[in-house]
């Protein structure tokens, strides 16, 4: 997805989620190719990230995303990345939800 400025970082043979990485702190190292080879990820990901179970509750990650500011956290299972959750997902869910408990 061309619109995400932020990516998980997970371990290649456990799958464990390691940490996010933004566009914003790795873009100067983009444009210098010899950057590449010197800059390793453990120096730019962000280790300190929110992060929901897959069997939390909804409206308790509703809750945690507005009391940090967040529009997305990262998805766990066992300590394995597993996908993104994002709030306007969320609240589209909610709002179609609402919409057939109020039709039946």
């Amino acid at each position: 997805d061309s619109h995400r400025n932020h990516f998980p970082v997970v371990d290649e043979q456990t799958g464990e989620f390691q940490g996010m990485i933004h566009l914003d702190d790795i873009r100067p190292y983009l444009l210098d190719s010899l950057m590449y080879e010197t800059v390793f990820l453990e120096q730019v990901m962000q280790t300190e990230v929110e992060t929901v179970d897959i069997h939390e509750d909804l409206s308790e990650v509703l809750d945690r995303m507005d009391a940090n500011g967040l529009f997305s956290m990262p998805v766990v299972s066992s300590s394995r990345f597993v996908g993104m959750i994002s709030k306007a997902t969320l609240l589209d869910k909610y709002r179609h939800e609402l919409m057939v408990q109020t039709m039946h």
